[in-house]
């Protein structure tokens, strides 16, 4: 006799015949979850089965269950009908205001990772398994992207007066229409807003309180990605940056133009240029000397 081996994020195991058990001498399954009925158990425990799982959903024998999937990010809408549905998420997972019912309508829902929820819904949800982190958005916020950069077109086009960021939101164009912004009545929410020092003043009663404030140089420019500085970087951006990634800094003509350099990641400086980069203003995370 033989041994198998199943590895898969989900193993819906509810159809196990012992005819099928019976062909093996061992069987290991390797899931993030496993799915079950009454009989079905049985017969896995009557076996020699190893089960390596997160977690074991044991559905009524008789009862219709589809198991859906999501690998990713996943959203629920007020529409969405979840009737006969296990729905497990293997990401991120937004749960749209006005969605309680919809969520309710759900046979259960798994989620391995993020969910982004209306704070009214906060502890409504007995068919609801988070393993990972929830978050709660203040209810009627339009969701914006994790890090978003505000600007006058934004502004322009906004429909809605509440806005929500669960990561870094940007207002770091000094020349903004503030009082467009203030005059539509725009709130901002947001783990983090990092903001133009000229337009503190202007704008933090439009911020929600529990927001993380940080304060840049007027002029500073964003940079979404990793950058290696390089003269060409200077003369594109400037020369104050604010880098969402890692910075590697081995150019000495680049860095002795850089004024500003605030870095929400890893900064590799070659040894020679470290006591260069220790004259720069500069705000990171982790300092690296790379030496020859």
């Amino acid at each position: 006799m033989k041994n198998k081996v199943i590895n898969t994020a989900t193993c819906d195991a509810r159809e196990v015949t012992e005819e099928s058990l019976a062909g093996f001498e061992h069987i290991t399954i390797n899931s993030a979850i496993l799915i079950v009925g009454e009989r079905s158990r049985e017969l896995l425990n009557k076996y020699p089965v190893t089960m390596n799982v997160a977690n074991v959903l044991e559905v009524p024998d008789g009862q219709n269950i589809t198991v859906k999937s999501i690998n990713g990010k996943g959203e629920i809408g007020p529409d969405a009908d979840g009737t006969g549905v296990f729905l497990m998420v293997n990401g991120k997972l937004l749960v749209a205001d006005g969605s309680a019912e919809a969520v309710k309508s759900y046979y259960k829902i798994m989620v391995n990772g993020k969910v982004l929820m209306p704070k009214s819904m906060e502890g409504q949800f007995a068919n609801f398994q988070v393993n990972g982190k929830t978050e709660y958005y203040p209810n009627g916020a339009s969701i914006l992207k994790a890090d978003t950069a505000i600007d006058d077109l934004f502004i322009q086009r906004a429909a809605n007066t509440l806005y929500y960021c669960s990561g870094n939101l940007f207002f770091l164009d000094n020349g903004i229409n503030a009082e467009a912004l203030i005059q539509k009545g725009l709130k901002i929410a947001a783990r983090k807003i990092t903001i133009a020092e000229s337009l503190v003043d202007r704008l933090i009663s439009q911020f929600d309180e529990e927001a993380e404030i940080v304060r840049v140089p007027d002029g500073t420019v964003l940079i979404d990605d990793d950058l290696e500085l390089k003269q060409k970087t200077i003369k594109k951006y400037g020369t104050k940056l604010l880098v969402t990634g890692d910075v590697s800094i081995m150019d000495a003509e680049a860095l002795s133009s850089l004024e500003y350099l605030f870095v929400d990641g890893t900064v590799r400086v070659a040894k020679d240029l470290e006591e260069a980069f220790d004259e720069v203003e500069s705000v990171y995370d982790v300092l690296k000397v790379i030496y020859p």
